[in-house]
């Protein structure tokens, strides 16, 4: 289930560009509700320098919730990989760098619910040279990150 995420302003209590994504008009089921806000939650706990941060969440004036992420600049993985011509050697060690933090994920006790290149961004950072390092975000799929219990329970979505 996609949902929108917007590039937005953040004002207060810092003035930077962020990733705004919001429960789209009619989702607002309890179900869809309750799922939303636990992945905020979750993505909440996450502390890893390669999954992208959020900084704030909340509801808007007529009920829907939303989350303020970090925005992440960057390129799916794939695309990252084939316009750069990245050698196997640096493709492996961005695919280290997904695996990190997966794994950050899964001691949580969280899984992500739609792991592919896509929803991989892939940004220069950390003074690493392009192609040596990149951000997983699920900025475009917004992460679907879910209780790994729960998710036992439920179809993905």
């Amino acid at each position: 289930m996609r949902r929108p995420v917007y590039l937005a302003d953040q004002t207060e209590p810092v003035k930077r560009k962020v990733a705004l994504k919001v429960l789209k008009p009619g989702m607002d089921t309890r179900e869809v509700v309750a799922r939303f806000e636990a992945e905020r939650q979750a993505l909440a706990l996450m502390d890893h320098t390669n999954i992208a941060q959020v900084f704030d969440g909340g509801a808007t004036e007529s009920g829907r919730p939303y989350f303020v992420m970090e925005l992440v600049k960057g390129f799916p993985l794939t695309k990252y990989c084939d316009d750069r011509q990245l050698t196997t050697r640096q493709r492996l060690d961005l695919f280290l760098d997904v695996l990190s933090a997966v794994q950050h994920a899964h001691q949580k006790g969280l899984i992500h619910r739609d792991l592919k290149p896509s929803n991989i961004l892939v940004s220069p950072h950390d003074g690493k040279p392009e192609g040596a390092g990149g951000e997983v975000s699920g900025l475009r799929l917004a992460c679907n990150f879910a209780d790994a219990e729960d998710d036992k329970r439920r179809a993905p979505w």
